[in-house]
């Protein structure tokens, strides 16, 4: 079995030189893979290459021209560890997982919800809509920061949005961020740990809403709409699609769904029809 491996030096303070080998003496080594310089002025170190299960590799770190430090090793770091790799979500709404184990931050990279960080994913994700969004970590297991940026280098970055603590579940590890989303713009997001932290990412987002009925026992009608979380919205009835009622008070939504109850019968109706819009 063959699986690429993707090694690196990044965090490292020195300018680094990376190898790895296979053999089982120095005299006797072959060379798998070797750099210097991951791009020219990013002085640490990157090698990729096919790595087949059961075989020993020796990975040798030195510094260029003798430079001496502190090494920072990372081995197989996720596939949207950079900026410029950010994996594409998509969607009014949806949800992606994974893992910044091995994940670094890259230089010029900002401090996502104002904390150092260390270990940062990056997606990048085309609103397909113009409205209200949410994007939240809820579902991961560590200590997690949520940023949301437009622009197209680490340089000119510009923050939508950050999160360190979702406020929605009142102060717990995870994060979430609202803001209304212009149609076609790409937006960069960014999920580290506070601190530092490390562990299973669970990224979701939606800017969709949506109402559903369902009719009890005693013959109401329970109808449930679930939106942006922190957005306000009204629901409105109506027997004929044309006239259209304010059927309950104007809510902000918490939790990301509400239910009201309602009983066409006490109108003499025999059928009603619903729909939601959001309030100002």
């Amino acid at each position: 079995m063959r699986q690429t491996a993707n090694i690196n030096t990044k965090g490292s303070d020195f300018d680094t030189l990376l190898a790895v080998y296979t053999g089982s003496a120095v005299n006797t080594l072959t060379v798998v893979a070797s750099n210097d310089d991951i791009t020219p002025g990013y002085l640490q170190s990157q090698v990729t290459f096919a790595a087949s299960a059961g075989t020993t590799y020796r990975i040798a770190v030195d510094g260029y021209g003798g430079a001496v430090g502190t090494v920072v090793l990372n081995v197989s770091p996720p596939g949207n560890d950079d900026f410029a790799s950010a994996y594409l979500i998509a969607g009014n709404s949806g949800v992606t997982n994974g893992s910044n184990f091995g994940a670094t931050k890259e230089p010029n990279e900002p401090a996502h919800a104002y904390d150092v960080g260390g270990h940062s994913l990056w997606y990048r994700w085309v609103a397909p809509a113009t409205g209200p969004v949410d994007f939240n970590t809820a579902g991961s297991d560590f200590n997690t920061t949520l940023a949301v940026y437009t622009g197209t280098a680490l340089t000119n970055l510009v923050t939508i949005a950050a999160n360190d603590d979702d406020p929605q579940q009142g102060g717990l590890s995870t994060s979430r961020v609202w803001f209304y989303a212009v149609s076609s713009t790409t937006y960069r997001i960014a999920v580290d740990g506070f601190g530092g932290d490390i562990g299973n990412v669970k990224l979701s987002w939606n800017m969709d809403s949506r109402l559903e009925t369902t009719q009890l026992a005693d013959g109401t009608i329970r109808v449930t709409l679930t939106g942006v979380d922190w957005q306000r919205y009204t629901l409105l009835s109506s027997s004929d699609l044309s006239t259209w009622n304010t059927n309950a008070p104007t809510i902000t939504l918490s939790g990301e769904s509400h239910s009201y109850t309602n009983n066409p019968a006490t109108n003499g109706l025999n059928r009603q029809f619903y729909r939601a819009q959001r309030a100002p």
